[in-house]
């Protein structure tokens, strides 16, 4: 069954992006990525970056969400820069989404058991936040990655019957 609801929670989701954060964040030589609560309301003021995981009657939006510092921050570390060095708009958003592609990439390898037939989307940076409705599920953690507070998201809505 390639459904997103067999057997898959929207805080399981979340869950799997810690993990894959966590793998992610030792590869850039930090020592991982820590936990601090769980969260019903996505957060107001970030920015981030979002990416689509698709399935036959469902999508599923993973986001990593910082404040714009944070995100200028995340964009260092992975750009291998200084914390005094310049980074562009363009460069914060291509690796954070960046970051939030390979992350996705191992959420997608640690569900396949549990869901599979997904397909990775392509993510974009987002100044903003998520308008709650009633067909949109939402599970959040927030999150310390290194020295940056960040927020580890799934949103989950169920797509209409094909005709």
């Amino acid at each position: 069954m390639s459904s997103l609801t067999a057997g898959a929670a929207v805080s399981d989701w979340v869950a799997a992006m810690a993990d894959a954060s966590t793998e992610l964040a030792l590869s850039l030589g930090i020592d991982g990525v820590e936990l601090l609560g769980w969260h019903d309301v996505p957060p107001t003021g970030m920015a981030g970056a979002y990416i689509p995981l698709l399935a036959e009657d469902q999508t599923l939006q993973l986001a990593l969400l910082a404040s714009p510092a944070g995100c200028t921050d995340l964009a260092r570390l992975l750009l291998g820069m200084e914390p005094d060095e310049e980074v562009t708009d363009a460069d914060i958003a291509d690796a954070v989404g960046e970051l939030v592609n390979i992350v996705a990439g191992g959420v997608k390898q640690r569900m396949q058991e549990t869901t599979g037939g997904l397909r990775l989307g392509l993510p974009v940076f987002i100044h903003g936040y998520v308008q709650l409705t009633q067909q949109l599920e939402v599970s959040l953690a927030s999150a310390r990655i290194g020295e940056v507070d960040a927020h580890l998201m799934a949103l989950r809505s169920t797509l209409p019957a094909r005709r």
